[in-house]
């Protein structure tokens, strides 16, 4: 529930919300607020219905949402329900402390938890929202002039259209292109032999990225590999590379944040 007294619940950066408002026939000044995070994180953001011979019926999850507002407040006895979904954007920049008694990776490790308490920078919502609700979300969040408030259309977050039910069968996928390996490795077992006589310049994503992961999985291993220094963005659930990285500081492995990818020896 959402009012003037109680704090802000606790919204996930870019996750996909509710904002709902409830009003009475009979009494209209009695209007109440809610919000609802849809939970496309756990069931995705499409659902197939029961559908009639050589047909597909799919419905967005928010719309199963909606039509259940009923059943969800009932305890309120609301008569009607308006319900638009909008979804914030936080600040991620987190600053490293001074602290000398902390290693880098303590610290890193510190900031990355106060990323989850980052203010909210960018404000997305559905244009036909309740004015009082949206004036009310502004407010809750702290939102100002100087912040990105983007007035928009009833679906957002289009990334969820990637995974999109595979429902068309007639339709013929185009060959994907596939990665190819870099001809300086063919042939050679250790990625080392090779970068230690001749510089490889490597094009993501038309060269194979498996390379990058030996490397750093020879270095893991390597005795005389005293560190490990990389920089990493956008890291996969199940990363390979993070994989690496970890068996190295198990075998001992010192390493640190640091521009580009390198091992010192």
């Amino acid at each position: 529930m959402l009012d003037e007294a109680n704090p802000m619940p606790y919204l996930r950066d870019k996750s996909l919300y509710l904002g709902i408002a409830m009003y009475k026939d009979d009494w209209q000044y009695d209007t109440k607020f809610a919000i609802i995070e849809l939970p496309s994180r756990q069931l995705g953001r499409f659902v197939i219905l029961p559908s009639p011979k050589n047909q597909k019926h799919i419905i967005l999850v928010e719309d199963i949402v909606k039509v259940n507002l009923p059943y969800i407040f009932s305890y309120f006895g609301f008569d009607e329900f308006v319900a638009n979904t909008f979804k914030v954007t936080k600040d991620a920049e987190f600053d490293l402390d001074n602290d000398i008694n902390t290693t880098i990776a303590e610290k890193i490790s510190k900031g990355i938890k106060n990323r989850r308490k980052g203010k909210p920078t960018r404000f997305v919502f559905d244009q036909e929202m309740d004015p009082k609700l949206l004036e009310l979300l502004i407010k809750k969040l702290n939102l100002s002039k100087k912040d990105s408030i983007i007035p928009g259309q009833k679906i957002h977050n289009f990334k969820h259209f990637m995974d999109f039910p595979d429902v068309f069968k007639s339709y013929t996928k185009p060959e994907e292109r596939k990665s190819f390996e870099h001809p300086d490795f063919v042939g050679f077992d250790r990625v080392t032999d090779v970068i230690q006589k001749k510089d490889v310049l490597l094009s993501f994503p038309y060269h194979e990225f498996r390379p990058m992961i030996d490397l750093l999985r020879e270095a893991a291993m390597d005795p005389d590999v005293k560190s490990i220094k990389t920089t990493i963005y956008r890291m996969a659930t199940n990363s390979k590379i993070a994989n690496a990285l970890v068996n190295a500081a198990r075998n001992g492995k010192r390493g640190n944040g640091n521009a580009g990818t390198q091992s010192k020896v």
